[in-house]
């Protein structure tokens, strides 16, 4: 590493990689469905070149605990309440907002359909 700050950040990014795959390990496990544990929201991010799914708007990751309506957040195209897996043909990048939005939508076509 280039510097003792470099490694720093290294470490704090690996050590969020490490919570996120725990949590959504739990998470697969409470809905019997599968996890692959490559899957990190900072690769989802990269791999989607940081652009929501839903919306086309240009999120951002940080490695933070702060709050923003464009935060990049990991999105199921099947839910797992549905029986959608933790695969990487099943995730994409979205802003926080977005995700909103869908499950409102959703539940609007359950109520009115």
């Amino acid at each position: 590493f280039c510097s003792t700050e470099c490694l720093s950040d290294f470490k704090s990014l690996q050590d969020a990689d490490n919570r996120y795959r725990y949590s959504m390990k739990r998470t697969a496990a409470k809905f019997n469905v599968s996890y692959d544990e490559s899957i990190t929201r900072r690769e989802v991010f990269a791999r989607g070149n940081g652009i929501c799914y839903i919306c086309g708007a240009l999120t951002h990751f940080e490695n933070s605990n702060e709050f923003s309506p464009l935060l990049a957040t990991v999105d199921h195209l099947i839910p797992w309440t549905r029986g959608g897996q933790h695969s990487w043909e099943n995730v994409k990048p979205a802003v926080f907002d977005a995700t909103w939005l869908k499950v409102i939508g959703s539940k609007r076509r359950f109520l009115f359909n």
